[in-house]
């Protein structure tokens, strides 16, 4: 026969009871600390998620308005070309205008003139070169 009561004595089988009661509070006790851990840091990984999205909001309608005004600087720009392109083109157009026909008349003068100057001589000979180059 086997005496069991000696073999638990032995063992001290009477005495694992608490020991594995130890554990498994210990057990208990680290699992609690790990899920207290871990839902502190979902909770700030959802605090930063929500950050970033709030920031990238931001950041997109940052961007909408520079688009804008970059559209409207290139708008202005182009605008003001136009004016000062007119603006040019009025003022410069009258003195051209003038220039042509102080010079028309100058040819003509020196075509009908017997004596000329010399400065009228050399204004009507190098007038159709520079007029070409213009």
């Amino acid at each position: 026969w086997i005496n069991w009561a000696a073999l638990g004595e032995f063992y001290q089988l009477d005495e694992i009871i608490f020991v594995l009661l130890v554990f498994s509070i210990g057990l208990m006790w680290f699992g609690r600390r790990r899920y207290i851990e871990l839902q502190y840091t979902l909770k700030r990984n959802l605090e930063i998620k929500t950050k970033l999205e709030m920031q990238n909001a931001d950041n997109a309608k940052l961007l909408l308005q520079n688009r804008a005004l970059i559209k409207h600087i290139t708008q202005v720009r182009e605008a003001e070309r136009n004016h000062l392109a007119s603006e040019l083109h009025d003022v410069f157009g009258q003195y051209l205008a003038a220039i042509d026909v102080n010079a028309s008349v100058a040819i003509l003068n020196f075509k009908l003139s017997s004596r000329p100057s010399r400065t009228v001589q050399a204004f009507c000979v190098t007038l159709p070169v520079h007029s070409y180059a213009v």
